[in-house]
C-alpha cells in the first residue's frame, strides 16, 4: 500500500472520529461536516488514483 493511501485512510478516520465528537459536542452541524467531507474525500480519492496507477505500471508476477 502506497504512503499517500495509508495517509489518506489515517485522515479518513480521524475525520469520522471528530465529525462524531462535533456532533455530539454541539461544535457543528451535519451540514458543516458534509461540506468537510468533500475536501476528506477529494484526498481520499487523489490516493487511490495514485495506487491504481501505480498498479497498472508494476508488472505481473509470475
Amino acid at each position: 500500500m502506497s504512503p499517500e493511501t495509508i495517509l489518506a485512510l489515517v485522515q479518513l478516520g480521524r475525520f469520522a472520529i471528530d465529525a462524531i465528537e462535533a456532533l455530539h459536542s454541539g461544535e457543528k452541524t451535519e451540514e458543516e461536516i458534509a461540506a468537510e467531507w468533500q475536501a476528506v474525500r477529494l484526498r481520499l480519492d487523489s490516493a487511490n488514483a495514485l495506487w491504481e496507477e501505480a498498479a497498472l505500471e508494476t508488472p505481473p508476477e509470475i
